[in-house]
């Protein structure tokens, strides 16, 4: 059976902001249904499609050669110079 999430816990799963997950899903770019009855009818996406969704339309199973975007920020901090840590000298109190 598939997994269905709200807004934001599939924002969460991603990493994204919950405003850009609803963007995406009013855009008809990130498949969701809504719950029938429910007063404000919340939105629910299906695990499989919020992940090929994330991973810019691949299938989760499917590596891609970009670099994930943790590992991409993780590369970005270690290779500039201006965010290498220097020592703070504090005037005394």
């Amino acid at each position: 059976m598939d997994e269905y999430l709200s807004v934001s816990r599939a924002a969460a799963r991603v990493g994204f902001c919950s405003e850009t997950v609803r963007q995406a899903v009013l855009r008809g770019e990130l498949p969701a249904t809504k719950l029938p009855g429910a007063p404000n009818r919340p939105w629910r996406i299906k695990l499989s499609d919020l992940l090929t969704w994330a991973n810019g339309g691949k299938p989760a199973e499917e590596k891609s050669e970009a670099p994930g975007r943790e590992d991409a920020l993780a590369a970005l901090l270690d290779e500039s110079p201006e965010m290498t840590a220097t020592p703070v000298k504090r005037p005394p109190l």
